[in-house]
Formats: C-alpha cells, structure tokens, sequence
C-alpha cells in the first residue's frame, strides 16, 4: 500500500557514479551483475527509471553500495 501510495508522487530514481554512469545501488550479488543474470522485474524497474541493465565490468560503479 505505501510503493501505490509513493509512485503517485515519486517515479524510480537510479543511482548513477557522476563520472561512468554506471549503476551504484545493486540488489544482486557481483556474480549475477557481472553475467547479466538478473530477474525479469528488476530489467523491468530499471528501464522505468530510464536506465539500461548493464552486465560485464561496466556492471558496477567503482563507489558502489551494496
């Protein structure tokens, strides 16, 4: 009830290194992320938010939070 609530007001936001671009907040492990191995519903998430799903070393941003 409170995600329904939310999204009426706040659309996903992603978090990007300033300098790659590449994605800093991760929801899989390093393996998963480097293979591209992620579910269909966090591709999905991602391209709402404006952003593509990366995999290999351009997977992870060099400050990334886990």
């Amino acid at each position: 009830m409170l995600a329904k609530c939310l999204r009426q007001f706040v659309g996903p936001v992603e978090m990007a290194d300033s300098a790659t671009h590449a994605p800093m907040l991760h929801v899989y492990g390093p393996v998963r992320l480097v293979t591209g191995q992620v579910d269909e519903w966090w591709s999905n998430y991602r391209k709402n938010a404006g952003a593509v799903t990366l995999k290999g070393s351009s997977c992870c941003a060099p400050n990334t939070i886990r």
